[in-house]
């Protein structure tokens, strides 16, 4: 959990990585192989990142494209972002999300993602 102090710092560090236009950032209420994970929108795209602490700066090396804006006309064309903590459901994780068309229209969106299994989860680093 973060301290009152430590999420200060996370807002001054525009959510743990200095220089870095940073939005939409929540952690998973739990770890993976001993590492916590933090979704957030680095425009247009949203990444998930790793980081064996809770300090700010978070590392930039255990960071990736977790789900990238559309091409076209699509609901999430201009840009993709969450929308809410991550939610462990019996089918794995429920990622409320938020997308932006070229009209300027948000509209949410949802994902289910798989759970621990190094073999099929995409956001285990």
């Amino acid at each position: 959990m973060l301290s009152c102090i430590d999420a200060g710092k996370l807002a001054e560090t525009r959510h743990g990585f200095p220089g870095i236009t940073n939005k939409d950032a929540a952690l998973f209420p739990e770890q993976f192989n001993e590492k916590f994970a933090m979704l957030h929108r680095v425009d247009p795209h949203m990444w998930v990142t790793f980081s064996p602490h809770l300090s700010c700066p978070w590392p930039r090396k255990m960071h990736k494209i977790l789900a990238g804006a559309t091409c076209g006309m699509m609901w999430d064309a201009s840009k993709i972002g969450g929308g809410s903590q991550p939610i462990k459901t019996r089918f794995g994780w429920l990622l409320i999300t938020h997308g932006v068309d070229y009209a300027h229209i948000y509209r949410w969106g949802y994902a289910i993602g798989p759970g621990k299994s190094r073999q099929n989860c995409s956001i285990v680093p």
